[in-house]
């Protein structure tokens, strides 16, 4: 976790100890926060995988990532259950939906959830039951760190993971 992450979480990832490792497939989860850290708000996907994966949840593996790519998709097939956490311009509350079979895979310039978990099934058979986490976004300008009220809505994207990887696993 960056230095700047865990000031603006409040997390400290020491005094969690490091992550443990999945034992099986059954029990994996991968939650994967994307979005660009330099346009403020937008980087709240990045900082709740960050502050998710300094509490060191048993069988949770984090990604923080810029943007979805193709190379997600062998992640993706390793596991039971993936979360994947985005800014979302506008709204007052976070948002979960799960995310759905799309169909064929149409070949384009960006890669969506929805995407990538096409992508999964189709090259290595395997498709983890999944969600999406929109966090409420309204700072969007270049610069760093994000806004006070996004930032409160990060702790409710926290919960909300929470509760989708305990639900997963009951």
């Amino acid at each position: 976790m960056t230095d700047r992450s865990k000031d603006q979480a409040g997390w400290n990832a020491e005094a969690w100890g490091e992550p443990l490792v999945a034992l099986s497939q059954r029990h994996a989860a991968l939650v994967v926060g994307y979005g660009s850290d330099l346009r403020r708000d937008d980087g709240a996907g990045r900082w709740v995988a960050e502050a998710i994966g300094s509490i060191g949840m048993y069988g949770v593996r984090t990604l923080a990532v810029h943007q979805l790519t193709p190379e997600l998709a062998a992640q993706l097939a390793e596991v039971h259950t993936a979360i994947f956490v985005d800014a979302q311009r506008g709204g007052s509350g976070v948002l979960v939906h799960p995310l759905h079979d799309v169909g064929p895979l149409r070949m384009n310039h960006t890669s969506s959830p929805e995407w990538l978990l096409e992508l999964s099934e189709s090259v290595y058979g395997h498709r983890p039951q999944a969600w999406i986490v929109s966090v409420p976004a309204h700072e969007l300008a270049l610069g760093e760190g994000l806004s006070a009220h996004t930032q409160r809505a990060c702790y409710a994207a926290i919960q909300e993971v929470q509760r989708l990887i305990h639900a997963a696993w009951a």
